[in-house]
């Protein structure tokens, strides 16, 4: 393993503002292809215990390669890829969740004559936690037809769960997986063994995007006449929403045709979820009640136009935050951002119409599983045309409702870590 773990204490090579270089903004890093610098900026994830914010930067082999830096900080750690080279790469990817100063990385394992796969990682150390050559029990691993699936993440319970799927015959065979770091791995539900609740008795044919908290796991699934939003918990599987629930103040089932029109999130037994097709929106659970938080064809808040691209959401101690816009070529101008209900109305955190000095973006990312929503703050890459830049931006504190609907103790428990209320 190539890779070199650095002090904490060492400086970004990169020069950035020591304060926002836009209101409300914090600067974490850029790159701009017109300098010679690569755009391999990935989208950051926020350490819900420390706040510190977590990405993989690419640079020029001869520069190191691919680096792992933190706010605040700099880089922590450097994997120096050689073309040809087999073996471990675990920052060819992203960081996929950070917790309590751990952080895991989702890389590359390389097989010589064979190809390669995605693998997981963890940081310090970074250690192999499991790939396609690892013991899944009742599956067999190979490099051809196992796979591991994300999104990988913390439990909260000292574990990382992840999806994953083996090619079996003519179909996939699929399975929620956990392990707690010392190489075992644990089946907790497949496509072989779960039954769809509520549906017509048969089993799930597709289970993916595992995004855990405590002891509970919301993940996409399809089967027994069946596709949507499920928990997992102790074993039990039951339904969150799909397409035959009707989520206030709806009088039909919004339309749910696959994993694509369905964006979710959860923080102990709150949930967040994002339905993006006719009679979609933004709704959040919370203290076991729905209720909505925009609906698509909605104002804007802050824009111009109708609500009508919804993408990604998290949720944390009551309060959500959405990626969302219209992108119509027909009707400009673009309008995109991330939006939250924190003060109790929908208002922008940031959008297109923020200052970010002389650049212009055209598009937002974060990545799906909410890891970039810490309660406190967000963090988003944002780019433009030549450039790619990293930010995090504050969101207000929650309104006295929101606060209202969320007992003190479970507030406390949960600034604490993701754990089961």
């Amino acid at each position: 393993m190539r890779c070199v773990v650095l002090s904490l204490l060492l400086v970004s090579t990169l020069s950035l503002a020591a304060s926002a270089r836009a209101q409300q903004l914090t600067l974490l890093d850029e790159a701009h292809l017109a300098s010679g610098e690569s755009s391999g900026l990935t989208p950051p994830v926020i350490d819900d215990v420390t706040g510190a914010i977590y990405w993989r930067k690419y640079i020029d082999f001869t520069l190191g390669g691919f680096l792992l830096k933190v706010s605040p900080g700099g880089v922590i750690a450097m994997d120096e890829p050689i073309p040809g080279d087999v073996g471990d790469f675990p920052l060819a990817e992203f960081p996929s969740d950070a917790h309590a100063g751990d952080v895991l990385l989702i890389g590359r394992f390389v097989v010589a004559n064979v190809g390669f796969g995605n693998a997981i990682y963890a940081y310090p150390g970074l250690g192999r936690i499991a790939y396609y050559g690892s013991t899944f029990p009742g599956f067999t691993s190979d490099p051809s037809e196992l796979q591991i699936l994300l999104p990988a993440l913390y439990d909260g319970e000292g574990g990382i769960v992840f999806p994953m799927r083996r090619l079996a015959g003519p179909v996939f065979r699929y399975a929620i997986c956990r392990t707690a770091g010392s190489g075992d791995i644990e089946i907790l539900a497949s496509t072989d063994t779960t039954i769809v609740p509520g549906g017509d008795g048969g089993l799930f044919t597709l289970m993916n995007r595992t995004i855990p908290s405590g002891d509970k796991i919301l993940f996409y699934g399809e089967g027994g006449g069946r596709r949507g939003v499920y928990q997992l918990e102790g074993g039990v599987v039951t339904t969150v929403v799909d397409n035959g629930t009707v989520l206030p103040p709806n009088v039909a089932p919004a339309t749910l045709f696959n994993a694509q029109d369905v964006n979710f999130a959860i923080d102990g037994t709150d949930v967040a979820i994002v339905l993006t097709d006719i009679g979609g929106g933004v709704w959040k659970r919370v203290g076991g009640q729905w209720s909505r938080v925009i609906a698509i064809n909605a104002a804007i808040p802050g824009g111009t136009g109708l609500m009508f691209d919804l993408g990604r959401v998290a949720i944390r101690e009551g309060v959500v935050v959405f990626a969302g816009g219209r992108n119509n070529q027909f009707a400009p101008p673009l309008q995109s951002g991330f939006y939250t209900d924190a003060s109790g109305v929908v208002a922008p955190i940031v959008n297109l119409e923020t200052d970010y000095g002389a650049d212009v973006p055209t598009r937002f990312e974060v990545y799906d599983g909410g890891r970039w929503f810490d309660g406190a703050k967000i963090a988003f890459a944002a780019e433009g045309v030549g450039w790619r830049a990293l930010y995090s931006a504050p969101v207000p504190e929650p309104s006295s409702a929101i606060v209202g609907a969320i007992s003190l103790a479970t507030l406390a428990a949960i600034r604490r870590g993701r754990i089961s209320s």
